[in-house]
């Protein structure tokens, strides 16, 4: 009884993290577009639009794997899916150092 308990706290606190994880990258266009805007010469109509687009991905994403995890059963396709974000955002988190983006953080770190 004692293992189950601790399975399901260990459980519980990886979708926290899972989720938390999923919705900073989600709305991480949101709350950088202030410092992005600018440099890209976007209007805050162009990011509104960006921010849309982005919802409208995740809303039929949505519809379409949760229609296949119901085919296929939730474990098939969350436990890839999940490994699949965790390396996407992974490597958008080194992208300065793999493909030179961020110029303007290594001016500031000299």
């Amino acid at each position: 009884m004692h293992n189950s308990k601790r399975y399901e706290a260990g459980l519980v606190v990886l979708v926290f993290l899972t989720w938390g994880t999923v919705f900073l990258d989600r709305m991480s266009v949101v709350y950088l577009a202030p410092y992005i805007a600018p440099e890209l010469h976007l209007t805050h109509t162009q990011v509104g639009l960006l921010v849309s687009a982005l919802a409208l991905a995740w809303a039929f994403s949505g519809l379409i794997f949760g229609a296949v995890s119901d085919r296929v059963g939730r474990r098939p396709v969350l436990i890839p899916a999940v490994f699949l974000f965790s390396a996407a955002c992974s490597i958008v988190c080194i992208a300065t150092v793999l493909f030179g983006f961020g110029g303007r953080q290594q001016e500031f770190s000299r």
